[in-house]
């Protein structure tokens, strides 16, 4: 017996059902099952079939070799007349997803005989898919093109979506001036977005510039809540990227909103990370540019930098404004008690011994200190170490006196004492004894009144002891070295005058017996460029970002 089964039925009820479901101004409908109709005409040794038969069903994602989707389907005792039937099979809800399926028939003729499985399987028709529409998704091929003359698109219920892959669930191109995706609520947030994985709950995009509202990657506009508000777990809460305007632009017009807002109960509320560029570039019109609060031990703004530029970088355009400023109010009742500025580097040396890492702060050009400077480290100075003070008469006038240097680290103190009876004893003050090193002291004395002839008979860091050919009156200085610096070598490796890159101009600007000997070393050419085949031998030029240019404040 030779018996078929063929398609008959392409489109059925559930497509337009399916087509209902995505009108907005439609009434609410009871929802819609997930049988379709199935119609097909059987011949059985090629003359129609008549009379009672019965049919299984399987449907499978392949036309041969495939995996069977849903269950078997089995109607037993299907009425046949003139070889056509109708039935209604039901694979469950699950079982069209958009992806192609295809039908195997088995029948049994007459009913309660054994199944003869026709061949091949027969391939389904769109109409079966429409059950998918149900839950108001669709096919990752699908779009959805509009020439703009038809008004937009609403969903009156919850609209969900779901994606397996790896790609986005939903993708919206206007090609237009307007907005790609426009959300608005009378309540809550307009736009969630959450992501339980690694990715972002919301995404936004663009290929212009911010300062077209059309043209942000995500613009959010809020009367009482946040415009944009992003929550997550474990990736960022708000993620922006852009080619060429802004990744994320936030704009608060009164005193009560800020432009953006971050909070974090833990971590960090804003986090800024660049790769070449800025990792956070503010600027302020009449007010900071950044204006940072702490009501805890932390800092109120810290920057970390894990590439090549500065962790924190500030600039202004006005002439008497701060690029950087840091206040910290301390504790009255404290000597010290927190930092306006706190800058730490790894660079830590001792004598002639050096270990690699980073400057804690580099100031180019004049530091103007307005109260004490705390220096815990060495404190290396290739110019004058001063001692300024107001001229008493002349206000044009500043009266500068330079330190006196020497191959150690000395220690002294001075007096004016007596010889009685051949001898004199000085004691050594506490202070002295307990910065100074036992070995290394020398005493000089000079009479007063008269000649004499006077030396040293003992020295220690308890007393000092002077013999006098006559009983005068003498000064005297004694010098030490310092406890823990006694090998201090002057002639060092060098380490404050390595150039940063090759287009290092800081080196030019040192006084001028300093650039003289840089050039006559080979550090820099005559004409103050920095010298690249000392570099090369030096192993300089080796640093990452030696051939990057010189970073210089930008003009706003």
């Amino acid at each position: 017996m030779t018996s078929g089964i063929r398609d008959l039925l392409r489109k059925g009820l559930l497509g337009l059902a399916g087509a209902l479901l995505l009108t907005s101004s439609a009434p609410a409908q009871n929802p819609l099952g997930t049988a379709f109709t199935y119609q097909g005409q059987l011949q059985n040794g090629g003359m129609p079939q008549n009379g009672p038969c019965d049919l299984r069903f399987k449907l499978y994602d392949a036309s041969s070799g495939g995996t069977q989707i849903g269950s078997t389907q089995t109607l037993s005792s299907v009425g046949i007349s003139n070889g056509l039937f109708t039935v209604s099979l039901d694979f469950g809800a699950s079982a069209f997803t958009g992806s192609a399926r295809w039908l195997q028939s088995a029948v049994a003729c007459p009913s309660g005989g054994s199944f003869t499985t026709l061949s091949p399987l027969q391939s389904l028709t769109p109409a079966p898919n429409a059950l998918f529409a149900e839950h108001a998704s669709v096919s990752t091929n699908t779009s959805l093109t509009g020439d703009g003359s038809a008004v937009p698109l609403g969903v009156a219920v919850p609209l969900s979506m779901t994606q397996g892959s790896g790609s986005f669930t939903m993708y919206v191109l206007n090609s237009g001036t307007g907005n790609a995706v426009q959300a608005e609520s009378t309540g809550n947030a307009a736009l969630f977005g959450h992501n339980a994985g690694s990715g972002s709950g919301v995404f936004g995009y663009t290929q212009g510039s911010s300062g077209l509202l059309g043209a942000a990657g995500v613009v959010g506009d809020s009367a009482n809540y946040p415009g944009v508000f992003g929550a997550s777990f474990s990736a960022a809460g708000v993620f922006g990227t852009s080619v060429s305007g802004d990744g994320v632009y936030g704009r608060g017009d009164d005193n009560n909103h800020n432009g953006v807002s971050g909070y974090s109960q833990y971590g960090t509320g804003v986090l800024a990370g660049t790769g070449s560029g800025r990792g956070l570039h503010a600027m302020g019109g009449t007010g900071e540019a950044i204006l940072g609060d702490t009501y805890s031990i932390y800092p109120a703004v810290s920057g970390v930098n894990g590439g090549g530029g500065p962790g924190v970088s500030g600039t202004s355009a006005a002439a008497y404004s701060d690029g950087i400023y840091g206040y910290a109010p301390g504790d009255p009742n404290s000597q010290y008690s927190g930092s306006g500025v706190h800058a730490i580097g790894t660079w830590f040396c001792s004598n002639s011994s050096c270990l690699g890492g980073s400057v804690s702060l580099l100031a180019e050009g004049v530091a103007d200190f307005t109260d004490a400077v705390l220096v815990l480290g060495d404190l290396s100075v290739g110019g004058n170490k001063s001692f300024v003070t107001p001229h008493p008469t002349n206000p044009s006038k500043q009266i500068n006196y330079v330190s006196l240097e020497g191959p150690e680290s000395g220690t002294y103190f001075r007096g004016t004492a007596r010889i009685v009876n051949g001898f004199a004893e000085i004691e050594v003050p506490e202070s002295f004894r307990l910065v100074t090193a036992e070995n290394g002291l020398t005493a000089v004395t000079s009479p007063l009144g008269s000649p004499a002839t006077i030396v040293c008979l003992q020295k220690s860091l308890e007393k000092i002891v002077f013999q006098g050919s006559a009983d005068v009156e003498f000064d005297y200085i004694v010098n030490g070295v310092r406890a823990g610096f006694q090998d201090h070598q002057a002639i060092q490796d060098n380490r404050l005058f390595v150039p940063r890159r090759a287009s290092d101009t800081s080196l030019a600007k040192l006084p001028a017996e300093a650039v003289r000997r840089l050039k006559a070393n080979g550090i820099l050419n005559e004409d103050g460029t920095v010298n690249e085949e000392t570099a090369r031998r030096m192993g300089w030029d080796k640093r990452p970002d030696w051939n990057e240019p010189e970073r210089r404040p930008e003009s706003r």
